[in-house]
């Protein structure tokens, strides 16, 4: 191999991996907003309306719109810088205000509502006789 086509070598890797860390970001919106809306979807139908007998629905339908939420934080920021070369934040003090405290609220809203699940399934096991 000569030093040229080494070179060019070098240079088509370094592309495919920064096409790859450009695109991934949308590609994870893209999958995560399907699949937690088709969640979401799920957790509405008949079969789970009777919140009396299964109370931990409301937790899991709250969980499916804060991982949508949560999706597009960090995620729609980073495509953007990556392919068009800027940020949202950037431009609006409010937009920037509002981005950075779902950014840190909706994750820990997410595992706070996992946690009141475990929570709401253990009290009413552990109190029975």
């Amino acid at each position: 191999m000569t030093n040229s086509s080494n070179n060019t070598f070098i240079n088509l890797k370094n592309e495919t991996r920064a096409s790859f860390t450009a695109y991934y970001p949308l590609a994870l919106i893209t999958v995560g907003t399907l699949l937690n809306t088709f969640t979401f979807i799920i957790l509405c139908q008949p079969a789970f309306k009777n919140t009396a007998a299964k109370p931990t629905i409301h937790y899991m339908r709250a969980i499916a719109i804060f991982d949508i939420i949560m999706l597009y934080g960090w995620n729609f920021d980073h495509y953007l810088l990556e392919v068009h070369g800027y940020t949202l934040q950037l431009y609006s003090v409010p937009f920037c205000k509002i981005c950075s405290f779902l950014n840190y609220f909706t994750p820990q809203m997410s595992a706070w509502l996992r946690v009141f699940i475990c929570l709401d399934r253990y009290l009413p096991l552990s109190t029975r006789i």
